[in-house]
């Protein structure tokens, strides 16, 4: 903002440097670190002070635009530590403290000032603003799910507040994004790279989960019940590291030199494995199969890239085979549960879960039975959930919608679902692939479990379809112009 008032050269050199920060890997790596210290140490409350200040503030004042915000959007789900979550002994999340509210209501204001006052200032400066279909599409599915389970004994403000959030959680980042960064500015590979910062985030906080516990590894007794975070568990986490597996393809096909982002891509997927959810390692291997056939389409480097490829597969081999002990406990039980995956289904009692949400439907098919209607078979205690905000929830986006919101919920979904895919239809680019392969991911993960109804993996969702939108609009107005010069000509 203040780049148009200052004449120092020494000064404007200065905020260059600081703009170019925010486009760096650097600035990407520094808020993965905030992130994983964060988690770590219980260090929340002075990580999203940093990011509040390096994100809102001092771009506010010193950037071209609000680039800064994606880093710290994507990673900011990660940042809740154990030492503030006891989900276990159903103490929910003992962050949220009267203390700690004030501060998250200051931070709050700050940031909200921050847009607030950014969107101004470039509206004023003639930023022209354009609508886009998605945000016709959010409209229509918050409007859906304010109705869900409408003259049913469980239809209240906690299940319109519920069905909002879920909305905010991929509309925020969004419109925050879609308003506030300068995409022509903004280098194609940035969210790529974002993306596989998230990934090596995800990972510290892996090999942390495990290694909390030494003395099971030593003795290899592994278990996936020792991924657990302050925001999650196995199947949190590992929904989340399957979103980071498309963004090392993308950058392998970007890179004259691909090899070192195929290892990357090998990285996550082991990675994924090692977190033990069943449902996100399903997804991620029809996704590194989607994902590897569309590499060798693409690729000029096929004979070089299935070298390398191959180099890394022995490489973990060789790598399994030396601790094949205790690669052998890691995944013995992901393992069986791949190969009796409807058994383990059953066993879990998912079953009855999804029965109860197909009773509910039938019960009121119009409107859904709203989304505090508990399941059969969850039996959490009344504060296992966050502040009570988060009701249970039903292991299946697509029941938990036709049980939540029926029918009219339904057809909100289908027309936002219609409206993120038809982008990518039109002109289709690399980039629109890396968009698209997000939002498989999201429709991928959803299906055993309720992965849509989730901030972290919204959070991301909501930034692949700003970014979307964005490249599409760019290719309209290049063709535009295109088409006017040749006129012209």
């Amino acid at each position: 903002m203040l780049l148009q008032y200052i004449q120092s050269p020494k000064l404007l050199s200065f905020i260059h440097v600081i703009n170019r920060f925010y486009r760096s890997n650097f600035y990407i790596f520094f808020i993965g670190l905030l992130t994983v210290l964060s988690e770590i140490f219980g260090w929340e409350l002075p990580v999203y002070y940093l990011y509040v200040i390096l994100g809102g503030v001092i771009p506010l004042f010193f950037c071209e635009d609000m680039i800064s915000i994606i880093a710290p959007f994507s990673f900011g789900y990660f940042t809740v530590s154990l030492k503030h979550q006891n989900v276990n002994e159903g103490v929910g999340v003992t962050l949220f403290t009267p203390e700690f509210m004030i501060h998250l209501w200051i931070l709050i204001a700050l940031i909200a000032l921050c847009f607030i006052t950014r969107f101004i200032f470039d509206y004023k400066k003639g930023k022209r603003i354009h609508a886009s279909k998605n945000m016709l599409g959010f409209l229509i599915l918050a409007l859906t799910f304010i109705p869900g389970g409408l003259f049913t004994e469980k239809y209240g403000i906690h299940s319109v507040l519920f069905g909002l959030g879920v909305v905010a959680s991929f509309a925020i980042p969004y419109f925050s994004a879609y308003f506030l960064v300068d995409f022509e500015k903004e280098k194609k590979d940035y969210f790529a790279r974002v993306l596989v910062g998230a990934g090596f985030v995800l990972i510290a906080e892996v090999l942390f989960a495990y290694f909390s516990h030494f003395d099971a590894i030593l003795d290899g007794t592994f278990s996936g019940e020792m991924v657990r975070t302050g925001w999650g568990v196995k199947n949190n986490v590992g929904a989340m590291m399957v979103f980071t597996l498309p963004a090392p393809i993308y950058l392998a096909l970007k890179h004259k030199r691909p090899f070192f982002y195929l290892g990357l891509n090998l990285l996550f997927f082991l990675s994924t494995m090692i977190c033990q959810s069943r449902n996100a390692a399903l997804v991620a291997m029809i996704g590194e199969v989607i994902l590897f056939v569309y590499f060798f389409i693409k690729t000029k480097y096929r004979l070089l890239s299935l070298v390398t490829i191959l180099f890394f597969v022995l490489l973990f081999v060789a790598c399994a085979f030396l601790f094949s002990n205790v690669v052998s406990k890691m995944f013995d039980s992901l393992i069986w549960t791949l190969q009796n995956f409807s058994i383990e289904i059953l066993a879990s009692g998912r079953f009855d879960v999804y029965q109860c949400a197909l009773d509910n439907f039938k019960t009121s098919p119009i409107f859904g039975t709203s989304f505090i209607e508990e399941p059969v078979g969850i039996g959490a205690p009344p504060d296992y959930f966050l502040t009570d905000i988060i009701p249970a929830r039903y292991h299946d986006t697509y029941l938990q919608l036709l049980s939540s919101t029926g029918i009219i919920g339904l057809i909100g979904y289908l027309y936002h679902r219609y409206v993120t895919l038809v982008p990518f239809f039109q002109h289709k680019t690399s980039e629109k692939w890396l968009y698209f392969f997000e939002i498989l991911v999201m429709i991928g993960v959803s299906v055993f479990d309720c992965h849509f109804f989730n901030i972290g993996p919204g959070i991301i969702y909501g930034l692949a379809l700003c970014h979307l939108d964005q490249v599409n609009q760019l290719e309209h107005k290049e063709r535009y112009l295109f088409s006017f010069e040749k006129a012209m000509n």
